[in-house]
């Protein structure tokens, strides 16, 4: 039976202090394993090292937080320049919290198709790039 996964001397500290040391796993395919430990113990990091989700987690943040910060969640979007409200128009969040802001304030509703139409060509992207490089199980 092969192994789903394999690490051998891992070894992970920050500032100075070694939080994971020379940590060996070895798990077969079709097995179920789990990491016990105290607080603190390193089982998190260990895992975070294995799969790479501190970068996962970094490009995630630079991504989004520009979005939810301009949506006009945090500052209302007519406050904005205009260049800049040409700019956050078209991030998914905006398009769908301008949608929710017409229905609710029973603003017109026929600007409706620019944002759908949005919406729906980054859905479509996100689809066909999750098909191309996540591998599915």
């Amino acid at each position: 039976m092969s192994e789903a996964i394999f690490v051998e001397g891992l070894t992970k500290s920050y500032n100075g202090k070694i939080v994971v040391d020379h940590l060996n796993i070895s798990v077969k395919n079709g097995t179920v394993f789990g990491l016990l430990g105290a607080n603190g113990a390193g089982k998190s990091t260990a895992i975070e090292c294995m799969l790479d989700t501190k970068q996962s987690s970094v490009i995630a943040s630079i991504l989004y937080f520009p979005m939810l910060v301009f949506s006009g969640t945090t500052l209302p979007i007519e406050v904005m320049p205009r260049a800049m409200q040409r700019i956050v128009s078209i991030f998914p969040l905006t398009q769908g919290l301008t949608m929710m802001k017409d229905s609710f304030l029973g603003s017109s509703t026929g600007s409706v198709m620019l944002p759908i139409c949005v919406m729906a060509g980054l859905t479509a992207l996100c689809t066909i790039l999750a098909i191309r490089f996540f591998r599915w199980e």
